[in-house]
């Protein structure tokens, strides 16, 4: 979750998150994305909280990508740009990078996407086999189906389930073979949505034709039991390393 936590500090997107992380194991990164005002791509859960938040810069503005680059978050960390981190997967060939762009339209989606693959391109285009894209809606999920090349394509449903159930989604879920399914489970409607989409798949003998993942989860307890009780595949963390969720099961 956002290249992962660091000492006590979570939501970075900062390149020593990355390196920790990486070296602890890891080898899916998600990753939060905006655009300075330069229209460039950069690492940021929000401006508002990376000036307030990770920054004491204050105000919600974006800043001009040199100032981005120059800025040090909690005092002491590197800002990443989009294309930075490219390039890091060109040089490091076995990680693997989720989007999460906050892109909640499809006018919204194409100018971000757009970008996206021109700086891919401009690196490698081979890459894209390595980026996993989030798609908010049904209808950002068959948009990014129907216009890019990924490989898989997530559908998370932070911003959507309010508005649906969980056998619509599941539905939409089987329809279009979606690979994976993401959301969280912090109030008693979200529960009782992505319980319901495992609930319908079970009965219909698909729940092995996609895999849920819950966020953000930084207890190994409550890790263990989305996994073993609510049998879903897996979750998104700061800390939680993969060797020693596999640890905590295995014991």
């Amino acid at each position: 979750h956002a290249l992962g936590g660091i000492g006590e500090y979570d939501y970075t997107n900062s390149l020593e998150a990355f390196y920790q992380n990486y070296n602890e194991g890891t080898r899916l990164f998600e990753i939060d994305l905006d655009t300075t005002s330069d229209g460039d791509i950069c690492l940021i859960h929000t401006w508002e909280d990376f000036r307030n938040k990770l920054t004491d810069i204050g105000g919600d503005w974006p800043m001009s990508t040199d100032e981005f680059k120059q800025v040090k978050i909690h005092g002491k960390y590197k800002t990443v740009m989009f294309k930075d981190l490219l390039k890091l997967m060109n040089e490091i060939p076995d990680f693997y990078i989720i989007i999460d762009s906050k892109t909640f339209d499809i006018d919204g989606s194409r100018v971000m996407y757009n970008k996206m693959i021109d700086e891919v391109n401009s690196v490698n285009p081979d890459l894209i086999n390595r980026i996993i894209p989030q798609a908010y809606t049904p209808d950002m999920y068959v948009f990014l189906d129907e216009n890019y090349d990924f490989n898989k394509i997530i559908f998370t449903l932070y911003h959507y389930y309010v508005d649906s159930d969980g056998q619509k989604i599941y539905q939409f879920v089987k329809e279009h073979k979606v690979p994976v399914v993401v959301m969280h489970m912090d109030n008693e409607w979200a529960t009782k949505v992505i319980t319901d989409i495992y609930a319908y798949a079970e009965m219909q003998d698909y729940e092995d034709q996609f895999t849920i993942y819950i966020h953000t989860v930084n207890q190994i307890d409550k890790a263990l039991k989305i996994i073993n009780d609510n049998h879903f595949f897996g979750v998104y963390s700061d800390f939680i390393t993969e060797e020693a969720l596999q640890q905590a099961m295995i014991s």
